[in-house]
């Protein structure tokens, strides 16, 4: 278990401390199909949470306590699943009552989606979803859920829904840089922003993954002085898929503050054209980087 962080979330693998902060969020009738039969309350919450922490998971699964400021809001869950055959690995989320409605649960969703695609390398993630749970299963779908079917959970139908790993056809790319702690400052930081996950370290390189794809930059002994010059012969630009506009923007904003310039700003975000929504940003060593939005994200 490791702790996983978003633009407004911090997710802290649980353990004995969360059942205290937890148990309080959890005792509304809405979280009734999440408990054993019998009363809900504020005991039957925490021996929930602590047979939680108990429980046997593979490396890298199990339950985390969704804090936003620090403070408690809900809990999301990576494990095998106890409702689906061979244990095949289901995603959960529960928030309190009163921190619904601002779009934590699908952030939270989505940090965990990265962590089993990314660093777990899972080829996919399931879900389970009570028919009378409309808003579980919206936000399902809008995490990349595909419903396939129906599954009796007590003596109940629930959805059943699976969401697959994202393809990646490019194996590594390699880029040689002469200044490295400066390379990990900017297209470090933009690869992390990007739910990239460091990969190896070493002297002089450093390479970040995505699924079955890693990025090295590298400090060789071998480099050739002069600078890197995307307009010379060999490798132009990298480009890299963001989420949606919305990513686009947020992330191209905060470049301009870490030394990245915006290139033909005069046609942003369409300089490759009316259809292609895209920011292009180049590094303080002359490295570009194109952010490609997603075209079924939202436009703007």
């Amino acid at each position: 278990m490791v702790e996983l962080r978003t633009e407004r979330l911090t997710l802290l693998p649980l353990s004995e401390w969360g059942v205290d902060l937890l148990a309080p969020l959890f005792t509304a009738t809405e979280v009734r199909r999440a408990l054993p039969p019998g009363p809900v309350d504020e005991g039957a919450v925490r021996r929930l949470l602590s047979d939680r922490i108990e429980r046997a998971m593979p490396s890298g699964m199990g339950d985390w306590v969704v804090c936003v400021s620090g403070r408690p809001v809900g809990l999301t869950s990576l494990c095998p699943s106890v409702a689906l055959p061979g244990g095949l690995p289901e995603v959960g989320w529960l928030l309190g009552r009163e921190h619904r409605g601002r779009g934590i649960a699908a952030e939270a969703g989505s940090a965990v989606l990265r962590h089993a695609f990314h660093r777990l390398e899972l080829p996919s993630v399931w879900s389970l979803t009570h028919p009378d749970d409309l808003a579980g299963a919206s936000l399902a779908r809008r995490l990349g859920f595909v419903e396939v079917g129906q599954r009796l959970v007590g003596k109940v139908d629930h959805a059943v829904a699976v969401c697959q790993a994202p393809p990646a056809g490019l194996h590594h790319l390699e880029v040689w840089v002469e200044d490295l702690d400066r390379a990990r400052y900017s297209l470090g930081w933009l690869l992390a922003e990007l739910g990239w996950v460091e990969y190896q370290r070493w002297s002089r390189g450093i390479s970040w993954r995505h699924g079955g794809t890693y990025l090295v930059v590298e400090r060789s002994p071998a480099v050739r002085p002069g600078g890197h010059d995307r307009l010379r012969a060999g490798m132009n630009h990298l480009a890299l898929r963001v989420r949606g506009a919305e990513e686009m923007h947020r992330i191209t904003e905060q470049a301009t503050g870490r030394g990245w310039r915006l290139l033909f700003p005069e046609v942003h975000p369409y300089a490759g054209g009316p259809m292609h929504l895209a920011a292009y940003l180049e590094d303080p060593d002359g490295f570009e980087v194109e952010l490609v939005a997603d075209p079924a994200g939202p436009l703007r």
